[in-house]
């Protein structure tokens, strides 16, 4: 490993010590086509070309800026961490009365022990079998088996989690420049994902359920 590497390797080591023994951090079984391994590779004869240099200056160059998978047989099984995907529909809410641009479902918000629930699969993997709220109107909403088009659902919709939001916008609001920690979550959606009007009034996994 180039020793200018070596600051950013102590770095990712300490980031998945802190992870492993974080609660929020999901474990997904690693797929076989999956190489989870990197290293550096050589830039093709014509890349080299066109971006010129000495060979002292290329070598370099490949160290720090070209990356590649390793060979099959280089190919390792286990645990990857990986964020919950939600999600980005990017579609009118199809409830009538509503008609909302829903960009983001927002399935990271719902509660950790609902994420272990088939619907909750079901939703992230944009098919049928699992519903969640509009975040305007709440309305109950799944996918059609075509995994683009979002439709009214007869199902217990998946709801957000009061905690999970507040904290996101919390975070979001402390980033600012002047901070504002006390950036609430209908702000926040509505400014960072372009949502305004999203959360009025909404009921969370939390709150009494109607």
């Amino acid at each position: 490993m180039p020793d200018h590497f070596e600051p950013i390797a102590r770095d990712v080591e300490a980031l998945l010590a802190q992870a492993l023994n974080d609660p929020r951090v999901q474990f997904i079984e690693q797929p076989s086509w999956y190489n989870a391994g990197w290293r550096p590779a050589s830039c093709s004869t014509e890349t080299c070309e066109r971006l010129g240099g000495s060979d002292d200056a290329r070598k370099r160059r490949h160290e720090s800026l070209s990356w590649s998978k390793p060979s099959v047989g280089q190919e390792r099984r286990g645990p990857v961490i990986a964020p919950t995907a939600s999600p980005w529909p990017n579609q009118p809410c199809p409830h009538l009365g509503c008609s909302r641009r829903i960009r983001d479902l927002l399935a990271e918000m719902v509660p950790g022990k609902d994420q272990a629930s088939a619907e909750f699969k079901a939703v992230v993997g944009q098919q049928p079998g699992g519903a969640i709220t509009c975040p305007f109107c709440q309305g109950a909403l799944e996918y059609e088996a075509d995994g683009k088009t979002l439709v009214p659902s007869q199902r217990t919709p998946l709801r957000y989690s009061r905690g999970k939001m507040e904290g996101r916008a919390t975070d979001y609001g402390s980033q600012k420049n002047p901070p504002n920690p006390q950036m609430t979550s209908e702000e926040w959606i509505a400014e960072d994902k372009l949502m305004p009007g999203a959360l009025q009034g909404y009921t969370y996994a939390e709150d009494p359920q109607p």
